[in-house]
Protein backbone atom coordinates (compact mmCIF):
# COMPACT_ATOMS: atom_id res chain seq x y z
CA UNK A 1 0.00 0.00 0.00
CA UNK A 2 1.38 3.31 -1.10
CA UNK A 3 2.01 5.44 1.70
CA UNK A 4 -0.31 8.54 0.14
CA UNK A 5 -3.32 5.98 -0.62
CA UNK A 6 -6.00 6.45 2.45
CA UNK A 7 -6.53 2.97 4.49
CA UNK A 8 -9.09 0.97 2.52
CA UNK A 9 -10.50 -0.10 6.25
CA UNK A 10 -10.17 3.02 7.92
CA UNK A 11 -10.40 5.43 5.42
CA UNK A 12 -7.08 7.42 6.65
CA UNK A 13 -3.73 8.29 4.84
CA UNK A 14 -0.27 7.11 6.37
CA UNK A 15 1.05 9.87 7.57
CA UNK A 16 4.43 8.28 8.69
CA UNK A 17 6.33 5.17 7.40
CA UNK A 18 5.89 1.92 9.27
CA UNK A 19 9.69 2.01 10.20
CA UNK A 20 9.46 5.33 12.33
CA UNK A 21 5.70 3.81 13.95
CA UNK A 22 7.85 0.63 14.96
CA UNK A 23 10.72 2.75 16.20
CA UNK A 24 8.27 5.19 18.40
CA UNK A 25 6.51 1.98 19.53
CA UNK A 26 10.03 0.73 20.68
CA UNK A 27 10.98 4.52 22.35
CA UNK A 28 7.58 4.72 23.91
CA UNK A 29 7.69 0.83 25.39
CA UNK A 30 11.45 1.57 26.61
CA UNK A 31 9.98 4.93 28.08
CA UNK A 32 7.25 2.80 29.86
CA UNK A 33 9.37 0.04 30.96
CA UNK A 34 12.16 2.62 32.99
CA UNK A 35 9.41 4.72 34.59
CA UNK A 36 8.11 0.90 36.44
CA UNK A 37 11.02 -0.11 36.36
CA UNK A 38 11.24 -1.95 40.18
CA UNK A 39 13.36 0.57 42.41
CA UNK A 40 15.95 -1.26 44.99
CA UNK A 41 14.55 -1.02 48.30
CA UNK A 42 16.13 1.98 50.03
CA UNK A 43 15.71 0.54 53.53
CA UNK A 44 17.92 -2.11 52.91
CA UNK A 45 20.97 0.00 53.49
CA UNK A 46 19.12 1.78 56.50
CA UNK A 47 18.54 -1.76 57.77
CA UNK A 48 22.05 -2.94 57.77
CA UNK A 49 23.63 0.60 58.85
CA UNK A 50 20.98 0.49 61.61
CA UNK A 51 22.96 -3.02 62.66
CA UNK A 52 25.98 -1.78 62.52
CA UNK A 53 25.44 0.95 64.75
CA UNK A 54 23.68 -0.87 67.33
CA UNK A 55 25.98 -3.58 67.40
CA UNK A 56 29.21 -0.66 67.56
CA UNK A 57 26.64 0.36 71.03
CA UNK A 58 26.71 -3.13 72.32
CA UNK A 59 30.51 -3.47 72.16
CA UNK A 60 30.79 -0.21 73.66
CA UNK A 61 28.96 -0.52 75.95
CA UNK A 62 30.40 -4.19 76.93
CA UNK A 63 34.26 -2.77 76.81
CA UNK A 64 32.94 -0.01 79.55
CA UNK A 65 31.47 -2.82 81.54
CA UNK A 66 33.99 -5.31 81.88
CA UNK A 67 36.62 -2.06 82.28
CA UNK A 68 34.65 -1.04 85.19
CA UNK A 69 34.46 -4.50 87.08
CA UNK A 70 38.00 -4.67 85.85
CA UNK A 71 38.90 -1.12 88.22
CA UNK A 72 36.72 -2.53 91.04
CA UNK A 73 37.84 -5.45 91.36
CA UNK A 74 41.69 -4.07 91.35
CA UNK A 75 40.62 -1.20 93.77
CA UNK A 76 39.26 -3.69 96.48
CA UNK A 77 42.49 -6.64 95.60
CA UNK A 78 44.11 -3.92 96.66
CA UNK A 79 42.56 -3.04 99.53
CA UNK A 80 42.95 -6.55 100.81
CA UNK A 81 46.51 -7.25 99.99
Amino acid sequence: MDSHQPNPRTGYRRMVSPGVTSLCNRFVGQLVEFHHRERTDPRGLSQSTENAILLTGAVALAITVVGLVTTFVKGKLANLG
